[in-house]
């Protein structure tokens, strides 16, 4: 990993503004918790509609820990300013996954959250769902790439979760690259565009793996995509 600086501090986590694409890459339950509550903690606090995708048998445990961390999460529940859904009802429709049609669904949310007069939509998913081999679930790095146009025209934030025990490195990476802010290992990285010239196309290089997607149009330039670390510290602990 190459072009490293320090120039990320905590209080940039209150920076997060409506349309930031976020993702966590965890070990284990609390350092996936550290990351994920606050951040759900936050969408509350700013009047948010709050929607959580998680995995099916991690339901129940995940009500637990809000408990714990949101006193008053009961309430939002009851008011449905807080849903928590099965990770495959929230990304699979009609048995298949389609990254169209999933945008589609989280443009119809964030539009509903408004009408309801909240000041927007803050979304996390669990994404083992991708590992279950539902038709189109191949397409999921097509998904991270497309929701960059979204989060630019609509106020929904968005934090995806990735657990390192079921994803390659090499696919973790690639997914990091394409969200504003991927905290992995408990540090926080930023990936930032360096030499855009216009065109479509995306070049990652590491030490393990290449990707490479050809440009629609190609002869355009190419957008090159280098991962930075910005601290080196470990987020909050919790007891869970």
């Amino acid at each position: 990993m190459k072009n490293l600086s320090s120039v990320f501090s905590f209080s940039d986590w209150q920076d997060i503004s409506p349309g930031a694409h976020l993702c966590i890459v965890y070990s284990d339950l609390e350092e996936q918790m550290s990351s994920v509550m606050p951040f759900l903690s936050q969408g509350l606090e700013r009047g948010e509609k709050v929607v959580y995708f998680a995995h099916t048998s991690r339901k129940k445990q995940i009500k637990t820990v809000l408990r714990k961390f949101v006193p008053d999460v009961r309430q939002h529940f009851r008011s449905g300013g807080f849903t928590i859904l099965s990770a495959t009802d929230g990304y699979i429709e009609n048995k298949r996954f389609d990254p169209k049609d999933m945008i589609s669904r989280l443009a119809g949310k964030t539009a509903e959250a408004l009408e309801e007069g909240y000041s927007g939509l803050r979304v996390t998913g669990e994404m083992e769902w991708s590992l279950q081999n539902y038709p189109g679930a191949d397409r999921l790095l097509e998904y991270e790439k497309r929701l960059e146009g979204f989060f630019a025209e609509y106020p929904c934030t968005a934090l995806c979760q990735y657990d390192s025990n079921c994803f390659d490195f090499p696919f973790l990476f690639n997914i990091a690259l394409h969200h504003s802010m991927a905290i992995i290992g408990g540090k926080v990285y930023r990936a930032r565009r360096e030499g855009f010239s216009g065109g479509n196309n995306v070049k990652v290089n590491s030490k393990n793996d290449s990707y490479d997607e050809a440009s629609e149009n190609e002869g355009q330039g190419a957008n090159d995509f280098t991962l930075k670390i910005l601290t080196p510290r470990p987020w909050p602990s919790m007891n869970v």
